[in-house]
């Protein structure tokens, strides 16, 4: 029995074995292993791009956010100014009503002391006239 195998049978079992290794790897193995490093390249690109994808779109959302801000401040600021000015403008017409309203108060006043006195005159002299009529018809006679 024999231990050792024999050299030249065992070179004969490797050559077909080593042809197929060779060939497998390449048609196979390279191919695969090509492209499984593609593939792992483009899902790191698409990482990469995807993060700075990422950061320009917070970077526009915070410019977005900057001009809302301001956007909004200036509004507030617009509005302020605008109801100021409307206040003041109300103001300015009840202080311009009030001022009509005492001046057409004035005049009515001066009307009615105007009325009131000829009222006051008319009837004084009513009163004269009646009261000599009244005179008269007790007195049955005429009175000058």
């Amino acid at each position: 029995m024999v231990i050792f195998p024999d050299f030249k049978v065992v070179l004969i079992q490797m050559l077909p074995f080593a042809v197929t290794l060779v060939a497998l790897n390449v048609l196979v193995f390279a191919p695969l292993l090509r492209l499984v490093e593609e593939r792992k390249r483009r899902v790191v690109g698409y990482a990469a791009e995807a993060e700075e994808i990422t950061a320009d779109a917070h970077e526009k959302k915070s410019i977005v956010e900057d001009r809302l801000a301001s956007a909004k401040a200036e509004a507030a600021a617009a509005r302020a100014r605008l109801v100021q000015a409307a206040e003041e403008e109300g103001e300015k017409l009840i202080a311009a009503a009030r001022l009509e309203a005492e001046k057409e108060l004035d005049a009515f006043r001066e009307r009615l002391a105007g009325v009131q006195a000829e009222v006051a005159a008319q009837l004084k002299a009513d009163a004269e006239s009646m009261s000599v009529e009244i005179a008269s018809r007790i007195l049955g006679r005429s009175i000058a």
